[in-house]
């Protein structure tokens, strides 16, 4: 289970600053959340199949073709400033 030293510990490594009442509102509700799990792990599974994902769906990525090769005068006619074939910036230091 969770102590209240482990709150104020990883409030800590968060850099939060936790009022007592705030410490205490943690507490109770990561003590609530842990219990929770603790519940679960008493499930006998055994036999059971994982499940991955649950809404039916594949992967449906397109491949991975290149199209619109044409468009590099379209795409420099927008750039404010250009030099040769290269849209002109400021230089960053």
């Amino acid at each position: 289970m969770i102590s209240k030293d482990d709150i104020k510990y990883c409030a800590k490594l968060a850099r939060i600053d936790l009022t007592s009442e705030e410490e205490e509102r943690f507490y109770n509700q990561l003590s609530s959340i842990l219990g929770y799990c603790e519940k679960l792990d008493e499930l006998d599974l055994a036999g059971v199949e994982p499940i991955y994902q649950v809404t039916g769906q594949i992967n449906v990525f397109r491949e991975d073709v290149i199209t619109n090769t044409d468009i590099h005068e379209d795409l420099l006619r927008n750039a404010p400033s250009r030099e040769d074939d290269f849209i002109k910036v400021k230089k960053v230091l």
